[in-house]
């Protein structure tokens, strides 16, 4: 763990704890160097941490998880805490984006056939990207908008994307352990609800903070609001519906997948599931705190977590070790390595084949793939090594299996839901 407590020659508001190396961190400072030079610094993952740290309501220090990169606002992987202050952009539009895995008692011994009908069977019953369902499922949490006017506002459309898989980083994967035990593992969040969510209530966090003359530049896009506030408390509840909607749009992904094995005789053995963009109220350090996780996982002392990997390299069950200095958290996953951008004019569809040979993919590989390739991740082993004292990993999963959406649809073709007049 690196402690900063001085960038660019200035001294923090708060410490900024990192758990990278130091040759990470100097590629970082390069990074912050090149950005300033096209202004673009606040593009950079030192001025994104400088930034946060920088406002006077953050509670002791901020943490940076070994998988870090630059986001929007905050970098992917933030930790932080404050007694009261919610800012909608550090949790970001995935709201409640997380993971979730069933092991199975099926050991694989090679039937790529039956692979490829899972595979088959899964895409049938999961729509990707922008797709919904024409029929909604049903679930009783759709009850629970009723205190939350965005939600409400949006809950036809969120009702026919309950159950669906979205595109980007999102994925469905089928992996072993080392001891050949299937599993199936998904990331997926709130999908277009909480979309809605950060961006109006940034909005409106903007207008409340030049009222109030508050802190924060506005290139820094860190407008809050007060849990105490009117529009705070509303914020609130609107987070916490989105968060469990997203858990159960996991959880119809995987009771798909539950089926499934259950008629091939498979049987499910363990359920994990973690959360890792989202706000939490949680007894740190002996204080009421709301934490706000962007890319992190709640790693406390004999919590399960999975860190998610590559198409190639697969996810890690780990254990955590509830080290308060990272605020009981870990790494989400392997982290990007290179922008979308930058790994579809550097990547190759061949490099690509390579990688992904022997696993079964949902979607011939080509180069709409490429900004979702292995190489454009961090190495996950240097991530866990940098992160040995925030978790124990419990298995190694090895990815035979993935799923994830690769187009990106035009406006003309995004289908919209049907909804009964």
């Amino acid at each position: 763990m690196l402690i900063i407590d001085k960038l660019f020659g200035k001294p923090l508001a708060r410490p900024v704890k990192l758990w990278i190396s130091q040759d990470e961190f100097d590629t970082l400072v390069l990074d912050h160097s090149k950005r300033v030079e096209t202004h673009r610094e606040n593009e950079s993952a030192l001025q994104q941490f400088l930034n946060l740290a920088s406002l006077p309501f953050i509670e002791s220090w901020v943490a940076g998880m070994p998988d870090l990169h630059p986001g929007k606002s905050v970098c992917i992987g933030t930790v932080f805490a404050t007694r009261g202050q919610l800012v909608p952009n550090t949790t970001g539009v995935d709201i409640g984006c997380g993971m979730a895995a069933i092991k199975t008692d099926y050991v694989y011994d090679g039937n790529v056939a039956l692979l490829k009908e899972f595979v088959a069977g899964m895409k049938a019953n999961v729509p990707l990207g922008f797709n919904h369902r024409e029929v909604p499922l049903e679930d009783g949490i759709y009850e629970e908008a009723d205190e939350c006017p965005i939600s409400q506002r949006e809950l036809e459309k969120a009702k026919h994307a309950l159950g669906t898989l979205g595109g980007g980083n999102h994925f469905l994967s089928f992996d072993t352990d080392e001891e050949g035990f299937l599993y199936v593992v998904v990331h997926t969040g709130s999908r277009n609800l909480g979309l809605k969510i950060c961006s109006e209530y940034d909005e409106i966090a903007k207008l409340q903070n030049k009222k109030w003359c508050s802190v924060g530049e506005e290139g820094w896009e860190l407008a809050y609001l007060p849990i105490d506030s009117k529009e705070g408390g509303a914020y609130f509840k609107e987070l916490k519906f989105a968060q469990k909607y997203a858990k159960q749009n996991r959880h119809h992904i995987l009771e798909f997948a539950s089926r499934m094995f259950e008629a091939n005789g498979i049987h499910e053995t363990e359920r994990i599931e973690c959360i890792h963009n989202y706000i939490s109220v949680e007894n740190i350090m002996g204080k009421n705190l709301f934490v706000t996780r962007k890319g992190a996982v709640n790693a406390q002392e004999g919590k399960l977590v999975i860190i998610g990997g590559n198409q190639m390299t697969g996810s890690v069950i780990a254990v955590g070790k509830g080290n308060v200095q990272a605020f009981n958290s870990c790494s989400h996953g392997a982290g990007r390595a290179m922008s979308r951008t930058e790994a579809k004019n550097t990547l190759s569809v061949e490099e690509m084949k390579e990688q992904m040979k022997g696993i079964v993919t949902s979607e011939e590989i080509s180069e709409k793939m490429l900004d979702e390739a292995p190489n454009a991740y961090k190495n996950l082993q240097s991530v866990l090594d940098n992160e040995n004292d925030l978790v124990t990993v419990r298995n190694r999963l090895k990815t035979v299996a993935v799923i994830k959406d690769i187009e990106e649809a035009k406006p003309w073709q995004k289908k919209k839901p049907k909804v009964e007049e």
